[in-house]
């Protein structure tokens, strides 16, 4: 774990699923935390909604040159919470795995649920864990409040 006080954050990497859910539910929650970063004055890199056709291993590399670039990863796991099928994408998995090789701070949260007793496993992988998406931003503005 991280001091979290150690540095402003300037970029946010937002993870999540994408697979095995509906685009709409992919962007939704990204445009939101996407538009409150901003108003931080946060930057946000958002992977996997390129329009663009990538090979997977392009796909790993770009989110890893991301992660590492960014100051913290914004991680929703409401799909280990309430998944809509039992498919479970391990995308957001590889992109907790990279944050914490890159001694990321990793804030996650999930909406409307706690992650099941199969995923309790991942609480050795966020530095912080909220019960919704704004709880999650609204620490990101806290550790940043030194700096205004």
């Amino acid at each position: 774990m991280l001091p979290e006080n150690r540095k402003k954050i300037r970029m946010v990497y937002i993870a999540g699923p994408i697979d095995g859910i509906s685009r709409e539910a992919a962007q939704n929650w990204r445009t939101e935390a996407y538009d409150t970063l901003a108003q931080m004055g946060i930057v946000s890199a958002v992977p996997g909604l390129e329009k663009t056709k990538m090979k997977s291993g392009q796909i790993v590399r770009l989110d890893e040159n991301m992660i590492h670039s960014a100051d913290a990863i914004l991680v929703n796991l409401t799909y280990l919470a309430n998944p809509p099928t039992k498919w479970m994408g391990t995308g957001t998995l590889v992109e907790l795995g990279m944050g914490l090789a890159y001694r990321k701070l990793i804030i996650a949260f999930t909406e409307g649920g706690e992650l099941d007793e199969n995923f309790l496993f991942l609480r050795g992988t966020y530095d912080h864990y909220f019960s919704s998406m704004k709880e999650a931003l609204e620490k990101i503005r806290e550790i940043n409040e030194p700096y205004v």
